[in-house]
């Protein structure tokens, strides 16, 4: 017997002696009794000596750990007997005695199971989540002990949930798996418990059957873990969780919204390295590792899209780097081939079959779910600020702009989220750590299946929408204000993957594109000195206001400056001149001779000749800008 004081105990085993003894200690203290047996209330320890057959001096050792019995089989008659009422707590209390004493359980310690699914052959990365269920349910002894895993659909909550059950099946008198995602289910699986474990008669109506069940959960739930699988969020659970007692509950849901009733342990998709070790191991390809990898990035880490590609690969005997390809070409024709989906898991269903019925859910709970999800499936996969929507959901035609009025947003968003199809991110600004931004994002295979549920025509107008969106929310002075960089960095990815110069723009959004290009080259020519990618930018602004406004349009002009601007900050001054002239010529015609945007633009050109050394041409030019500003009252600008 190990003595929990020697120098050579290991911390398990003195902590599995101080758990039998709390457990002495428990049922002492509550009189735990098989039915018909004399006495009540607390044990007396000379009652219960004289019962087991030893001195009181030994059962005050047993009650503080420093002795254990030789068998634990007098100690259980004792508070147990066969009552059948007990039965579940004479099995705790039996497992606990093997895991002190360091023995092997018995046979009698296989549980009582209905578990759907095994372990897989290639269970990884998830040892952190494993040692999560643990603690959270080793915090909790002697209470009812509910965790809830959630994250994204396809990232392996239900297998997480059932290698646990495996693993720890001698841990429990019975592990008990639940259909939680319809009313249906819950009923009809607590009840088949209270059938198997002899609480309720086979015959019993389910209404007072279930009402049996939850007492006797409460009453009599040591040793039971009730794995909740698929439930749909914690107020559809919460009436069929137990009310009290020691049971362990493991739910696994979609919804992130937990704390209420459950300690939350988010299940995050795999990094790249633990992706490559599932390809390999999965398809015995161990050489091609590197392949293995950057398939795991483009599978976006999610577990069953991994298991998908690595079936294909494996009955069409092609290599990863194949898949990688045929998988860029026609992603979500992949992602929805039938013959390589995953049988035991989601009903055999598609990575793209898995998320469509997600999509068409979140829409049955908010109008404005779906669409939504679309127009943020062809933004880039990066974090997208949450004052995007908010400034500028007027931009989206109807009826979507006023479905997200009010709190619509706040509502279609817990939509998404409650089918993991959304999740929500605070991020730090990478210059000024105090700043902090509240962001959304969406899972790359995700964004695909919504995006293909697009036609062409409506890809487009989404697209133009989006533009305008973009548009409405930047920043307007982001050249001379730093104060708004930081809400240009955070959308500066946005916008240069939607008006991606290759793609071509949307229809109807030619206007607010120039405006957009124009914003995010001041922004990398004023913030991040990158002069060359701003003059790329200015370019493209320059030729789509030529193109949609015309040639001497005073929006045109104001390109023309921009340009000759990033010009001369480059010292470039012979290619600045004549497109400072050509935009004080527009100006003069299409405002006047005294308008405020004139004034600017003779300033500009008066600086240029200033910096050529030309005075005697600058000198005039500065004469009538001051006459103008002063005329007017104006501020010169950029």
């Amino acid at each position: 017997m190990p003595d929990p004081s020697s120098p050579n105990a290991s911390s398990p085993s003195a902590a599995s002696i101080a758990e039998f003894a709390a457990l002495v200690n428990q049922h002492m203290d509550t009189g735990t009794r098989p039915s018909g047996k004399r006495g009540s209330g607390a044990w007396k320890v000379d009652a219960l000596a004289h019962d087991v057959g030893v001195s009181r001096r030994t059962i005050d050792n047993y009650r503080n750990g420093s002795t254990l019995p030789p068998d634990a089989l007098p100690l259980a008659d004792a508070f147990f007997g066969d009552d059948p009422r007990h039965a579940v707590r004479r099995h705790a209390f039996l497992i606990a005695f093997a895991k002190a004493t360091g023995t092997e359980p018995p046979p009698w310690a296989a549980a009582i199971t209905n578990v759907p699914i095994r372990e897989p052959a290639h269970f990884l990365g998830r040892d952190e989540a494993l040692s999560a269920l643990r603690a959270a349910f080793a915090g909790k002894a002697g209470r009812v002990a509910i965790t809830a895993l959630h994250g994204l659909r396809g990232v392996g909550k239900t297998t997480l949930a059932a290698t646990y059950a495996e693993r720890h099946r001698a841990d429990h008198r019975a592990i008990w798996w639940i259909r939680a995602g319809t009313e249906a289910g819950l009923r009809a699986d607590l009840v088949a418990l209270g059938v198997r474990l002899a609480w309720v008669a086979a015959d019993l109506a389910e209404e007072l059957a279930l009402a049996t069940v939850m007492d006797r959960l409460r009453d009599e739930g040591d040793g039971l873990l009730l794995i909740y699988d698929n439930a749909l969020d914690a107020r559809q659970l919460a009436p069929h969780l137990p009310r009290g007692g020691a049971a362990r509950i493991l739910v696994t849901s979609n919804a992130p919204n937990w704390r209420g009733v459950a300690d939350p342990v988010e299940i995050a998709v795999w990094p790249p390295e633990i992706g490559a070790d599932y390809l390999t191991a999965r398809t015995g390809r161990t050489a091609e590792r590197g392949a293995a990898k950057a398939l795991s990035i483009v599978l976006g880490g999610l577990p069953l899209a991994h298991e998908q590609a690595a079936a294909y690969c494996e009955y069409l005997d092609i290599p990863l780097a194949e898949y990688h390809r045929r998988f860029a070409d026609r992603t979500v024709a992949m992602l929805a081939d039938p013959d390589y989906a995953p049988a035991d898991y989601h009903g055999g269903r598609t990575v793209a079959a898995t998320f469509t019925l997600a999509i068409e859910a979140a829409a049955a709970l908010h109008p404005a779910a779906e669409p939504l999800l679309a127009h943020l499936a062809l933004l880039a996969p990066e974090p997208i600020p949450l004052f995007l929507l908010r400034e500028g959901h007027t931009q989206f035609a109807a009826p979507l702009d006023a479905q997200l009025g009010g709190d619509g947003l706040d509502k279609a968003m817990a939509a998404l989220r409650s089918l993991a199809l959304l999740g929500r991110e605070t991020i730090t600004d990478e210059r000024v750590p105090t700043v902090t931004t509240e962001t959304i994002h969406v899972h790359r295979l995700i964004r695909e299946v919504a995006a293909a549920r697009l036609t062409a025509e409506a890809r487009e107008t989404t697209q133009g929408e989006l533009v305008r969106v973009l548009c409405t929310v930047y920043p307007v002075d982001v050249y001379n204000d730093p104060k708004t960089w930081l809400r240009a960095r955070r959308l500066d990815g946005l916008v240069m993957a939607l008006l991606d110069a290759e793609a071509g723009l949307p229809k109807d959004a030619e206007l607010a594109a120039g405006i957009l290009l124009n914003g995010v080259a001041s922004y990398r020519q004023a913030a991040l000195g990158a002069y060359e990618q701003a003059r790329s930018l200015f370019t493209r602004a320059l030729a789509i206001r030529e193109t949609a406004l015309g040639p001497d349009h005073p929006d045109t002009a104001t390109c023309l400056s921009n340009l000759a601007e990033l010009y001369r900050a480059q010292g470039r001054l012979g290619e600045a001149a004549p497109l400072y002239a050509r935009a004080l010529a527009i100006c003069e015609t299409a405002l006047g001779p005294d308008h405020p945007d004139t004034a600017t633009c003779l300033s500009n050109l008066a600086e240029l000749y200033r910096a050529q050394g030309r005075l005697e041409a600058a000198a005039p030019l500065f004469t009538r800008s001051l006459a103008i500003t002063e005329m007017t009252g104006s501020k010169l600008t950029k």
